[in-house]
């Protein structure tokens, strides 16, 4: 665990620093900034404004995979507090930099208790094994206040290639039945799942 936990954290600062807006949304070329931040807010809209599970209510935030903040903002202007976080340093750096002005985002991984809210988009689907996801499931289950809710994407469809290890988006797929059940072991009650046997499986869950 430690060794996976050790390569994601050296792969994502090489590429934070090669070229974090392709790396973060590959739909974004040439370092454009604008339509990275556009994009950012596009899929805010689609993905938690637009989901009628969600409780706006919602007072505490933890976007898990923050990166430089492509949704960070959105979450910022939404909602009373955000923790952000990310497992490369790198990428901590330049959201403050990018989001200074911003008073109501912390980076600080002590904040995370009372969550109303947990989300993550584009993230556990490049985790390197199962066992690093099934530990963010029970590390989000733990943080939770009861009650809360957290909406988190993985990877629903295997990448075919093979030299898949060595690509820098790799990551483990699940089965929906599967997945679903090791959430529920955890303790969490399924609210629903979309995106069956694609790269975008979404699981809203509530503690």
């Amino acid at each position: 665990m430690f060794l996976s936990n050790l390569f994601q954290k050296i792969k994502w600062d090489i590429l934070a620093k090669s070229n974090h807006i392709y790396y973060i949304d590959s739909n974004t070329k040439n370092k454009n900034e604008k339509k990275f931040r556009n994009n950012g807010l596009l899929d805010f809209k689609r993905l938690v404004l637009g989901d009628d599970i969600l409780n706006f209510d919602f007072n505490k935030v933890w976007e898990i995979g923050c990166g430089s903040g492509r949704m960070t903002e959105f979450f910022a202007e939404h909602f009373k507090e955000v923790i952000a976080t990310d497992i490369s340093p790198k990428m901590i750096k330049l959201l403050k930099k990018r989001l200074e002005r911003f008073k109501n985002i912390s980076t600080n991984k002590d904040d995370l208790f009372d969550i109303d809210f947990v989300f993550s988009y584009m993230v556990f689907h490049h985790f390197a094994t199962k066992k690093m996801v099934i530990d963010n499931f029970k590390e989000i289950y733990r943080v939770l206040k009861n009650g809360g809710i957290a909406k988190i994407q993985v990877r629903g469809k295997p990448i075919v290639s093979k030299i898949k290890w060595i690509k820098w988006y790799y990551g483990v797929s699940f089965k929906k039945d599967e997945i679903e059940n090791i959430v529920k072991k955890i303790g969490f009650k399924v609210l629903d799942t979309k995106g069956e046997n694609t790269k975008c499986l979404w699981l809203s869950l509530k503690k």
